[in-house]
């Protein structure tokens, strides 16, 4: 998801045209729960829960209250809850998390806020995105 520094930054591999589903500045959408697949942006607020089978980004402006189940994610702007990341989450210089993740992977860049606890067992993640998305575990992830 992630691609080459620029401007001493990570920056998403995904251009504006691989976004499937953009959130804009000045949207607030409340009481929601967001689920799909594929590319996410959130500019604008959400407040609620997102079930993703794909990337979470949120930009500068953008804000998300409540919890993230999510395939990966980059937080560009403010996030106020609980965040599991199958694969990984990045937390951004200038941006704000306040809340519990769980990941595979945690980048956290010099100037970003965190605020809260990092468990990274991608075992126990993989089963609770098949909690989250109704799917039955195969015979392969019963023995794990």
């Amino acid at each position: 998801m992630f691609g080459a520094k620029k401007s001493g930054q990570i920056v998403p591999a995904v251009g504006a045209k691989d976004i499937d589903t953009t959130i804009g500045n000045g949207i607030v959408l409340d009481n929601v729960v967001l689920r799909g697949m594929g590319v996410v942006r959130v500019d604008g607020v959400v407040n609620g829960e997102i079930q993703l089978e794909g990337h979470l980004i949120v930009g500068e402006g953008g804000k998300v209250v409540g919890q993230a189940h999510v395939g990966s994610a980059m937080i560009l702007g403010v996030y106020e809850g609980n965040i599991y990341a199958e694969d990984s989450l990045h937390i951004a210089a200038g941006s704000h998390v306040d809340g519990n993740v769980r990941t595979g992977r945690l980048i956290v860049d010099d100037g970003a806020d965190f605020h809260g606890t990092c468990n990274m067992d991608k075992a126990k993640l993989e089963s609770r995105k098949i909690i989250a998305f109704g799917k039955e575990p195969d015979a392969e992830q019963h023995a794990q």
